[in-house]
């Protein structure tokens, strides 16, 4: 529902959903729930709540030992994080993400959470760790089959690299993201 503009609906399913796990101390059905509904709030742009969300969905999945889900909610906060400014907070909740997808060998969490990695550090201009979380990105989206996930990284490799001013190179990396 939320993927078809019905924001409204979406709210009122996921706190039904909410309640209804509490209700059966579901703490990984709520914790799913929660990842969600923080998802919807960031992209509304309600912040506040949605870092509320993320963090109860980030207590349960510790508390029921899901090393998946707890990645994914990481991911998810180091993305919000990033769009809010807050670097350091968003380079944490990276790197525990990183460490969890590496550990339950989550080849796609992990090219994701290293394609977001290399955005942030970009930005910071910190181009040689930038080049490093792209390179492992694009590796993996390689290895997945991922042509979505490879078109955006060869495309933010494309950027980077003609910011250095290194067009040549940014050339071939924006002609493989066409190509896909």
């Amino acid at each position: 529902m939320r993927r078809l503009g019905r924001v409204k609906e979406a709210e009122e399913k996921y706190a039904g959903a909410e309640e209804l796990y509490k209700k059966e101390k579901a703490d990984l059905g709520l914790a799913n729930t929660l990842q969600s509904q923080g998802d919807l709030l960031s992209r509304l742009g309600r912040v506040k709540e949605a870092e509320e969300k993320y963090t109860g969905a980030e207590e349960l999945y510790k508390k029921e030992k899901d090393d998946l889900g707890l990645a994914n909610t990481l991911q998810s906060q180091g993305d919000l994080l990033r769009r809010l400014g807050r670097v350091k907070e968003a380079e944490e909740k990276y790197a525990g993400a990183e460490e969890l997808y590496k550990k339950e060998k989550d080849d796609l969490g992990l090219a994701n959470t290293l394609q977001s990695q290399g955005d942030l550090l970009s930005r910071l201009g910190r181009v040689k760790e930038a080049e490093e979380k792209y390179t492992g990105a694009e590796e993996l989206y390689k290895k997945e089959k991922d042509d979505l996930g490879l078109a955006n990284t060869l495309q933010s490799q494309g950027d980077l690299l003609r910011r250095l001013g290194r067009v040549k190179e940014a050339e071939e990396k924006y002609a493989g993201a066409e190509e896909l």
